[in-house]
């Protein structure tokens, strides 16, 4: 925050690397990994100066039957990425957008972790389904 000089938000990433012919992840060369040694995330929350990043948590499955169907979108060129699938960013538009539509105040969103299963393709029809649970401080989430 410019005005008061607190840090206003941070967030980690975890990326892989993926054969664009074969579509099966691999390992980085040693000289690519290298180049990044100085950015591991093992320190990330050191560098930043906050003490306590949230770390990546298992997501728990559910089925359609336990949960609302909030919203759908279907897949249009806007969306589609340089490697030819929706852009990640674009999931996360998908998932705010079904919570605001479940009535969800976007400011009450403190985490949000997404796990990939699988790429989605221009035209294809995207179902978003939410589920409300109670955490362990007794909010929802």
């Amino acid at each position: 925050n410019k005005t008061s000089g607190k840090l206003a938000a941070a967030a980690t990433s975890t990326y892989v690397l993926v054969n664009v012919k074969t579509r099966k992840l691999f390992i980085a060369p040693k000289e690519m990994i290298d180049l990044y040694k100085d950015t591991s995330t093992k320190d990330t929350s050191a560098q930043l100066g906050v003490p306590n990043l949230p770390k990546k948590s298992k997501l728990g499955s559910f089925t359609s039957e336990e949960a609302k169907l909030s919203s759908s979108f279907v897949v249009e060129q806007s969306d589609i990425d340089l490697n030819g699938h929706v852009g990640a960013s674009v999931y996360i538009h998908w998932i705010l957008d079904s919570a605001v539509e479940e009535g969800v105040r976007l400011d009450a969103i403190s985490t949000l972790d997404i796990e990939y299963k699988e790429e989605c393709f221009l035209g294809e029809n995207i179902e978003c389904y939410t589920q409300t649970t109670t955490g362990e401080d007794g909010g929802r989430d």
